[in-house]
């Protein structure tokens, strides 16, 4: 009787498909972290940039020297230039 060898065989294809199968998706699962991990990062960095741009955009408009600003904001003059 070759049915329970078929069986066997069958089962051994099934268990070595599921272990691929798995680290496939660990593997996703790890990367999509990963990949959401540097959005976040890349947004705090964007949002930094934007909320020093507007600072100095409020300090140009009250009348504040470059110096004061560049130094406030961190942003340099040329950056500032660009503002105006």
């Amino acid at each position: 009787m070759r049915f329970p060898a078929e069986l066997r065989h069958y089962e051994d294809s099934l268990k070595a498909f599921r272990d691929v199968k798995n680290c496939i998706d660990s593997a996703e699962e790890k990367g999509r972290a990963e990949g959401r991990e540097e959005g976040r990062a890349e947004g705090i960095a964007i949002g930094v940039d934007q909320a020093k741009i507007e600072i100095a955009r409020r300090m140009l408009a009250k009348g504040f020297n470059l110096p004061d600003i560049c130094e406030a904001t961190g942003l340099s003059e040329q950056e500032l230039a660009t503002l105006k």
